[in-house]
């Protein structure tokens, strides 16, 4: 597979996740605390992982994208995905690895395209009460698609940027951290994209024989249908 291809396929990924309201929310909002730059773009570097086109491999199943997206939307945002967007997004990556593998980039293009009409200030924020509100018009479907003569600031044109340079960008502009803005506590690393549950840990127990109460964990519904947790490639 050439690095072309490669590249194509990362740029189109990488709009695709722009588009996705729920996650841009999430990032906007920082619900996965002040990581939520870096946690957005782990989450982009483990689909390029699992959708290796340098390597002779099956392609993840969309449901398992699905799974994926849904758990690690979850457990690193808190947000519990409703509107079933998720669907869409697995279905488009999927779909982007099948054509750029076949050496038709239309399709990546096409979403580059989509992405760079977007409004640069189409920031989800939440408003006191709990109500989300949106700066621009949203599909149904959970995906950006109102166009705009105004471009993002994640690029200037399709044209002044490859796609590699595309794919390369911080998917919501700079991030705090990396800018020294916010605190300086360590980022504590998320998961990675199908990767197992970290082991809970013992409860402690007073000298009374009583255990504090804690949050249980929640399960994926892979875990809940009794399959493995984890991406297959």
């Amino acid at each position: 597979m050439s690095a072309d291809q490669i590249a194509e396929f990362q740029a189109g990924v990488t709009a695709v996740l722009r588009m996705w309201s729920p996650f841009r929310a999430a990032v906007d909002n920082q619900w996965g605390g002040i990581e939520s730059h870096a946690k957005a773009n782990d989450l982009r570097s483990s689909i390029f992982e699992n959708f290796d086109l340098s390597q002779t491999k099956q392609r993840m199943d969309p449901t398992d994208l699905e799974d994926d997206l849904v758990i690690y939307l979850e457990e690193e945002f808190s947000i519990g995905l409703e509107d079933g967007s998720e669907k869409q997004v697995a279905a488009i990556i999927c779909e982007l690895y099948d054509s750029c593998a076949k050496g038709d980039i239309s399709l990546a293009r096409s979403m580059v395209e989509r992405a760079l009409k977007i409004q640069p200030a189409a920031k989800v924020v939440v408003q006191a009460g709990g109500e989300m509100e949106d700066s621009d018009d949203d599909d149904d479907d959970g995906m950006e698609c109102e166009e705009s003569s105004a471009l993002p600031a994640i690029g200037t044109s399709v044209v002044s940027q490859d796609a590699a340079t595309y794919a390369a960008g911080s998917l919501f502009g700079p991030d705090p951290l990396a800018m020294g803005t916010s605190s300086a506590n360590p980022a504590v690393p998320s998961r990675q994209l199908g990767a197992p549950r970290e082991m809970e840990a013992v409860p402690e127990v007073d000298e009374d024989g009583f255990a504090a109460v804690t949050k249980p964990n929640r399960r994926s519904r892979r875990e809940n249908k009794g399959e493995r947790p984890g991406v297959n490639c």
